[in-house]
């Protein structure tokens, strides 16, 4: 309205990013899948990956996952998709030091400058984000375990999407803990929060059970994510805990 009472009728608009997605490993089928082997692992980072950026309306494509003897397959994939429009490339998987984790020295044949590999944080620890010599192209390397690729994703990639976009930084909400919460001193902990209001309005932030990388549940009974905060291991019941929502609304 405000543009067409002023006669404006082009503006200049920001592009969104295009991501491409892709997992690895040879223990990841099919989530559809309903009976699996022991090793092996339904592919819930594809899904829910995608699902979140397009919850968010960004330019997501899911890439399929990547076995371990196909690493050629997967190079191909990037050499062709860096001639394209995609302008971040993400992976879960293969990223720390084990004999099938080909990621790092893949992305190191392929021209990209590494800025870092693994940071002070749980969960999510591995996380790599590297940058293509010649063009504007980043890649990330996100862990493989279901719980540490989601806190990867909404805490690093989403808000350099913000950025890219010109938004304001996230807000962080500000909540009273009620329960003890610890952790090791040096580290940054994401954890999977219930967040509630009570009678008097205010905000009350409960940890849950299970902060396991590997838990699940605690991610289904949460609604936030809780941020504790490096340089101290010992959290008691009416600390101030910022935090924020599991899925953002924009």
């Amino acid at each position: 309205m405000a543009l067409t009472t002023l006669g404006i009728r082009y503006l200049y608009v920001k592009k969104k990013p295009k991501i491409i997605f892709f997992g690895t490993g040879d223990e990841i089928v099919d989530y559809k899948k309903k009976n699996i082997s022991n090793w092996q692992v339904r592919n819930s980072n594809n899904h829910y990956i995608t699902s979140f950026a397009k919850s968010l309306h960004y330019q997501i494509i899911d890439g399929g996952v990547i076995k371990d003897n196909e690493q050629s397959k997967l190079k191909e994939k990037l050499k062709k998709s860096l001639k394209s429009d995609i302008d971040i490339f993400v992976t879960s998987g293969a990223i720390s030091a084990g004999k099938f984790d080909f990621i790092p020295e893949l992305i190191k044949e392929l021209s990209f400058k590494t800025y870092f590999k693994g940071v002070s944080i749980k969960p999510g620890r591995p996380i790599m984000l590297s940058k293509f010599k010649r063009k504007e192209k980043l890649f990330f390397g996100l862990p493989g375990n279901p719980i540490s690729c989601a806190a990867g994703f909404r805490f690093f990639i989403y808000p350099l999407l913000r950025n890219s976009l010109g938004m304001l930084k996230e807000k962080k909400f500000k909540a009273q803990l009620i329960n003890k919460y610890s952790k090791p001193k040096n580290f940054t902990h994401f954890a999977r929060c219930l967040i509630n209001v009570n009678t008097k309005g205010l905000g009350e932030l409960q940890a849950l059970q299970g902060q396991q990388s590997h838990r699940v549940e605690s991610f289904v009974k949460a609604n936030c994510w809780g941020i504790f905060p490096g340089g101290k291991e010992q959290f008691k019941s009416g600390d101030i805990i910022e935090w924020v929502p599991l899925i953002p609304s924009s």
